[in-house]
């Protein structure tokens, strides 16, 4: 090390990442521990590695995603439902949800609003004429399901 550079120097490292797979996290912070302590090792350092597990994937239930996709079809049509949609890298309160009870959590779609921006953009405009839809969606689900329970 430098001698002009101070003994208790560190380095933070934030690091975010979404795992898919909940099992994942049981291994992702002993190899992070791992790979953090080697490259330090091999410059003459050490590394000590916070792992905190904050929100646990999103990942729906299989059942439910497929009832409520045959719900927003009743509702818009099927040419209009996406049950394809890839996974995305974004954290979600309804994670917790998901691990409590069998559920599904849906997107409605909107547009990308005027100017192409998406939800959590300082620009972005709700499309205000999806509230019919989205009401609509959410009263026959609740029908759908009730008559289920019957």
């Amino acid at each position: 090390m430098q001698p002009e550079l101070d003994a208790a120097l560190k380095a933070l490292i934030l690091l975010a990442m979404m795992i898919a797979v909940d099992i994942a996290w049981l291994y992702a912070g002993a190899a992070l521990t791992r790979l953090f302590r080697s490259i330090a090792a091999a410059h003459g350092a050490t590394a000590t590695l916070d792992y905190v597990r904050r929100y646990p994937p999103t990942v729906n239930h299989a059942d439910e995603a497929a009832f409520a996709a045959e719900v927003a079809a009743e509702i818009c049509g099927p040419d209009k439902v996406s049950t394809t949609t890839p996974p995305v890298m974004g954290a979600e309160d309804f994670s917790f949800m998901l691990n409590a009870r069998p559920g599904a959590m849906l997107w409605l779609g909107n547009g990308p609003g005027e100017g192409g921006c998406y939800l959590h953009n300082p620009r972005y405009d709700f499309n205000d004429e999806a509230l019919p839809i989205g009401a609509s969606f959410f009263a026959r689900l609740a029908e759908r399901f009730m008559e289920r329970r019957d």
